[in-house]
């Protein structure tokens, strides 16, 4: 975010002579500091760009120039190694041609010869635009000479013997050096961060003293007597080092700018081991260390240490070069010694060697996913950045008849079924025309998402099945939502589930829920929309942004037309298609590990990633009583106060239809969970058995599209993609429906009681429209956010928004105690009481659900107490106060 900014432009065109149509300009931008959640905030800046060129002739050249004064700065940051750096001075030329120009030939031939001359001069100066050289290497790091690593802006710290001793000499590339500290024993090793670096200085005895940073300050460290010391950056401002003292390697770790170091639980590593390298990476601390005649890793998980042998058995280097290398990857190189890459995966725990182009030299370390190394023939080597682009895989004609029929097919059926909504009741509840196992399926589909099919294989690829006992506490609410929730969703004949809460408390509360809907299907459709996206772009190389785009609008253009029995319908489908599409890529996975199934079943648990249970207690671990405690709460927020599910529950013609349709969706959600979690688990074996086809771009959501695009056959590759298109737009459809079903008949229709049927159907198409553009827009803006997990993401977003409303329609309908005033002190207390346990403790994001719904709980009924109770009549309200049932099967 960027709270001042400011602009300067102008632009001057000859109007007249030999030089007519001539324009040059030049503009000034100045940007303040620009704040990142997510990230360090960079600081401001100034930049000048410059155009010039010729509108007044058929040939018209034209230059512009950008960054004219080598302004550095940063222009995103997306975490504390993730940002991206200025661009340089650079030039741009363009020469275009109009067919039709009317001159009178004298003048015709003098402009001609001022314009060649114009371009001529154009020409020559463009060189001088263009990016400098990158700073060269003077001597080579290999063989004693200066040291140099690369920080997140792209700017390199060399560090050189100087008249007084070590010095640390900063510079940008083609930009003067400066001295940044002065080390005054031996330096040590270089740590970059995003912005700027970290000396470490050791005395003539090698003992390790001080931590210098770039602008000269000193940072406390371990107790003296450390030795042969290596650093890692953490995220934010976080550092550890590792270092042998008292004959024993320890690691110490920093948080933030707090002050001192804290011991780490100490690696078990033999007697004679000695550090090479420190690397925190996504997964933890990883310590290479060497014993004997091999180095090893260790990495850290919770609070103990596993060993990994190194996959070489050439001599143990002297000095090892580590870094994040991509998404996920470790890589390992000796220091100054051309040769392999070693890559590490923490997940599977498996090596892939890639070796170095000739001339490549490893040669320090680098801010963010990379390695600093000499590049260029041995005299005339250049610093550069070390990392491996990402592959674009064709997509294929097959791939894209298959995806391109399905979204036919998705606007056919939104097509049609634009013919049956007549009404607004028909846009909102089809009339009851919907068949109990048609609603069902589409309950099902609206609570999936592509939240399970992209982030649920990714979940059990990198951690275990603990998370399978989740889908399992929606078989286990079906009886409750059944028998006390249902029936009076359906006895009160109502369009809006918001509408109970107006006629059991008042109309404030009503709104309120109303709105906490509909931002929270802003923010869960975003999520839902983005993923597939992420998906399309990996597997077809097309740009994230586009892919949005491309599905927010489809999605929005079906919905407008078919209203909720379109949406049902198209999500019967869709469910069809992204099951099928499952089941070919778990058969695909399985295949291309090979071994047998039971071979397969007895590797993975061998590996802990069949492990479902975890009967340890611990507040900030997901651990098997709080994923189940908290599931049932939150899943209480879609199928009790969700008003995409709700509406569901109206759609068939009479109540025994609605009930067996939702214990039909009950029925199916274990099982679906258990594919997905079976595919996220296989694509684990897969990468394990073949860790070289695991590019090191690919992580988390990425997963599944990849091994997509890599291993599916053409034509099934397609399928797949679309049933990944299909779970994302059944969730968006049904979400997009139900927001406009809140915003119509919680606020248009009471605002504007009058309306027609004709007027309420435009309100309906045009609010849901407005959604579509809305939640688009924000899935634009996740595209520029790192978050580690979406699935993660969704569910402390449930817990944040939810838990609330989920409480005051329990409240409603189980006590006859709670009241209005209540009902709002306690959804109000549950948001801020989040809000404060998301920022300053470390509870699981689990907790959230149980916090907030116990808090509103307490809150209302004792506000409720003070207050007097409720003053108005609740016949046929609560449980307590509902009028006898009718025969079997009423509505």
């Amino acid at each position: 975010m960027i709270r001042q900014a400011s602009s300067l432009w102008a632009k001057y065109t000859v109007g007249r002579g030999a030089l007519k149509g001539f324009y040059v300009g030049a503009c000034a931008v100045h940007r303040g500091v620009l704040f990142y959640p997510t990230g360090p905030n960079a600081p401001g800046y100034t930049t000048v760009d410059a155009i010039g060129g010729d509108a007044g002739a058929r040939w018209s050249p034209a230059v512009s120039a950008r960054n004219l004064t080598d302004e550095i700065y940063n222009t995103s940051s997306t975490g504390a190694n993730n940002i991206e750096p200025s661009a340089r001075p650079t030039a741009q030329m363009s020469l275009s041609w109009r067919f039709c120009v009317v001159t009178p030939a004298p003048k015709a031939f003098r402009r001609m010869a001022a314009r060649v001359a114009l371009l001529a001069a154009l020409l020559a100066a463009a060189p001088a635009l263009a990016t400098p050289p990158a700073f060269t290497v003077d001597g080579a790091p290999w063989s004693g000479g200066p040291r140099f690593a690369l920080d997140g802006r792209g700017e390199r710290l060399e560090l050189a013997v100087g008249p007084g001793g070590w010095t640390a000499r900063v510079s940008a590339p083609g930009g003067p050096e400066r001295e940044a500290a002065r080390v005054e024993g031996t330096p040590g090793p270089i740590l970059p961060l995003a912005s700027g670096f970290l000396v470490a200085e050791i005395d003539a005895a090698g003992v390790w003293r001080a931590l210098y940073a770039t602008a000269g300050a000193a940072v406390p460290v371990p107790a003296p007597g450390a030795r042969q010391p290596v650093l890692a950056a953490g995220a934010g401002n976080d550092l550890f080092a590792a270092a042998v003292q008292d004959g024993a390697v320890r690691v110490w770790g920093r948080v933030g700018a707090g002050d001192g170091w804290t011991e780490e639980p100490r690696p078990p590593v033999p007697a004679d081991a000695r550090p090479l390298a420190l690397v925190a990476s996504r997964d933890g601390l990883v310590l290479a260390v060497a014993a004997g005649a091999r180095w090893s890793l260790w990495q850290r998980v919770g609070d103990t240490w596993r060993e990994h042998l190194s996959p070489t058995d050439e001599p143990v280097p002297v000095e090892l070069v580590a870094a994040r290398v991509g998404a996920a990857h470790l890589g390992f190189a000796a220091s100054g010694e051309p040769g392999l890459l070693l890559l590490w995966h923490p997940v599977t725990r498996a090596w892939a060697a890639h070796a170095l182009a000739s001339g490549v030299v490893p040669a320090g370390p680098a801010a963010g996913a990379g390695l600093a190394a000499a590049i260029g023939p041995a005299g005339a080597r250049t610093a550069g950045l070390l990392t491996l682009a990402p592959r674009r895989p064709e997509f294929g004609v097959a791939n894209y008849a298959t995806l391109g029929a399905y979204l036919v097919g998705m606007l056919g059926l939104g097509a049609y079924f634009m013919r049956r909504a007549r009404d607004a009741r028909s846009y909102f509840l089809a009339d009851g025309r919907i068949p109990w196992w048609a609603a069902g399926i589409s309950v099902y589909a609206t609570t999936l998402s592509s939240i399970t099919v992209l982030a649920a294989p990714a979940k059990s690829f990198a951690t275990d099945w603990t998370f399978l006992l989740a889908p399992l506490t929606i078989l286990l609410l079906t009886p409750v939502i059944i028998r006390f929730y249902l029936p009076f969703f359906r006895r009160l004949e109502v369009a809006s589930a918001y509408e109970y809460l107006e006629r059991r408390f008042n109309f404030a509360l009503r709104a309120y829920a109303s709105l906490v809907f509909v931002c929270f299907q802003l923010g869960r459709v975003a999520i839902v929309t983005y993923l597939p996206s992420l998906a399309l772009a990996v597997v077809c190389g097309l740009d994230v942004v586009a892919c949005v785009l491309l599905i927010g609008g489809l999605c929005t253009v079906y919905t407008v037309l078919g209203g909720i029995e379109g949406s049902i319908w198209t999500s019967v489908l869709q469910s069809a298609v992204m099951l099928t599409a499952a089941l070919l890529c778990l058969g695909a996975v399985l295949g291309g590990v090979g071994g047998g199934a039971t071979a397969l079943v007895g590797e993975a648990l061998a590996d802990g990633k069949l492990r479902l249970f975890d009967w340890s207690w611990s507040a900030v671990q997901a651990t098997t009583w709080i994923i189940v405690i908290g599931n049932l709460i939150n899943n209480l927020v879609p199928y009790t106060s969700d008003q995409s599910v709700i509406q569901r529950y109206l759609t068939t013609k009479e109540e025994a239809q609605a009930r067996r349709a939702i214990w039909l969706n009950g029925l199916f959600a274990l099982p679906s969970a258990m594919l997905y979690f079976s595919l996220g688990t296989g694509l684990y074996l897969f990468f394990k058995h073949q860790p070289a086809a695991l590019h090191p771009a690919i992580a988390g959501e990425s997963l599944l599209p990849f091994f997509v695009a890599e291993h599916m056959p053409a034509g099934l590759a397609g399928l797949v993609v679309a049933g990944i298109f299909a779970a994302a737009q059944s969730n968006v459809s049904s979400d997009l429906n139900s927001g406009a079903t809140a915003l119509v008949t919680d606020f248009v229709e009471r605002g504007r009681p009058g309306l027609s049927d004709r007027a309420r159907l435009r309100w309906a198409r045009g609010t849901t429209a407005g959604l579509g553009v809305a939640t688009t827009g924000l899935a634009l803006l996740l595209t520029t956010l790192d978050i580690r997990s979406f699935l993660d993401a969704y569910i402390a977003l449930v817990g944040l928004m939810g838990t609330g409303l989920a409480a005051v329609f329990a409240l409603g309908i189980f006590t006859t105690r709670a009241n209005a005033a209540g009902a709002l002190a306690g959804v109000v207390a549950s948001g801020a009481v989040l809000v404060w346990v998301q920022q300053a403790t470390r509870l699981h994001f689990f907790w959230y659900g149980i916090v907030g719904f116990v808090t509103c709980g307490v809150v209302s009924l004792a506000v409720g107490a003070v207050t007097g109770g409720q003053r108005r009549p609740l016949t046929g309200l609560t449980i307590w106060t509902v009028p006898p049932r009718g025969p079997a099967g009423s509505a």
